[in-house]
């Protein structure tokens, strides 16, 4: 007689969590924008000194959902004259299960923001647009760059 109690054992697939990653959400978090030079005030010729300052932040909640946010601060000036600075915080909802500590945080720091970029690059270019400046289009920003230099920082400060 078979016994009824025994069960099949599970295969090493089924036993790991799927691997995913789903965008939930982009949102818009904040933006300040303040105009220091209105351009009927600017004399000199538009070529601007633009810098950037970025941040990426990011926070875990409940069911695998991670809030990536991304914070660029730009300024811009012509010939030392401030002209205007922006501050944005853009941000994405995504969930990611399944993957080890490494791959998640490449996830955080590198995939997730660079899908997120596009969206603040967009909102920048327009802002710059409706308050009658020339848009103010971004570079791309190699974020994976970006994440194997903090990566490189940690192990010089380790050593």
């Amino acid at each position: 007689m078979a016994d009824d109690n025994k069960t099949a054992p599970t295969a090493p697939a089924q036993e790991q969590q799927e691997r995913g990653l789903f965008i939930k959400q982009m949102y818009l978090k904040s933006i300040d924008f303040d105009v220091q030079t209105p351009v009927h005030e600017i004399q000199a010729e538009w070529k601007p000194d633009a810098k950037l300052d970025l941040d990426v932040q990011s926070s875990g909640f409940e069911n695998d959902n991670y809030a990536i946010e991304l914070t660029l601060n730009i300024s811009v000036m012509i010939d030392k004259t401030n002209i205007f600075t922006l501050k944005l915080v853009h941000g994405g909802l995504f969930q990611i299960a399944g993957y080890n500590e490494n791959d998640m945080a490449r996830l955080l720091n590198s995939i997730c923001p660079n899908m997120i970029f596009p969206f603040a690059r967009q909102v920048v270019s327009n802002s710059t647009n409706q308050a009658g400046f020339p848009p103010l289009n971004l570079a791309p920003i190699d974020f994976e760059a970006r994440y194997q230099g903090i990566l490189q920082q940690s192990k010089e400060k380790k050593s």
